[in-house]
């Protein structure tokens, strides 16, 4: 496991916001102290967000880093052959379609960065 660095985004397990106040607290076995959302109380995690020392299970208080995400467009021709083409720009799909074409898709998401990015 990593350690928990200031500056990075986490959230608990399960998918509560978190804010780090600091990974130097302290108790050298609870160095991470934080927020978590709805909890006006500070929590203590490890090093590594875990919620206890030693802990052989997966706990919904643990931290989990947010992975940080990529807005991705794209236009996809389809056509009546089931051929496809993906483009970055609509005018290029516009320009590259043929009186072949079945629809044009536009495609707008949140890609997760390092994942084929």
């Amino acid at each position: 496991m990593n350690k928990i660095e200031m500056g990075r985004n986490y959230t608990t397990r399960d998918k509560r916001k978190v804010r780090i106040l600091c990974v130097d607290g302290p108790s050298d076995k609870f160095p991470v102290v934080g927020c978590i959302d709805g909890n006006g109380e500070p929590t203590c995690w490890t090093a590594t967000g875990l919620t206890y020392m030693d802990q052989v299970s997966e706990f919904e208080t643990d931290l989990i880093e947010v992975p940080e995400t990529l807005p991705v467009e794209f236009w996809v021709n389809v056509y009546k052959n089931g051929r496809h083409a993906f483009h970055r720009l609509k005018a290029v799909a516009e320009h590259e379609s043929d009186t072949s074409i079945f629809a044009r898709i536009h495609i707008k998401l949140d890609a997760t960065k390092g994942s084929g990015l």
